[in-house]
């Protein structure tokens, strides 16, 4: 089995449309281009916040824009937010 890893740095929060519509392009081609048969992580820093409303275990009450991109992405290419599966103590979030 092959590893595969992608590092990536989205455009923050307050970037324009046009900026996080080419990153997310971006992203979307380096994923199609893994062959389906290697394991795939994917490190990124992707200035989301995903809330209650979108993952099990979450600091933030609701999902800001950069979440909702990351989400869509992540239910296309069938991936998983793995720092949302355990809940944190309070100090750790």
């Amino acid at each position: 089995m092959t590893t595969t890893i992608i590092v990536a740095y989205a455009p923050t929060e307050s970037a324009d449309k046009t900026e996080k519509d080419t990153y997310y392009s971006q992203l979307r081609s380096a994923i199609e281009s893994v062959p389906l048969h290697d394991f795939l992580a994917i490190l990124t820093d992707a200035n989301a916040r995903l809330g209650l409303d979108k993952v099990l275990h979450s600091y933030n009450p609701t999902t800001n824009d950069n979440g909702k991109r990351h989400i869509d992405v992540m239910d296309v290419y069938q991936l998983l937010a793995a720092n949302t599966l355990f809940k944190k103590r309070k100090g750790k979030l």
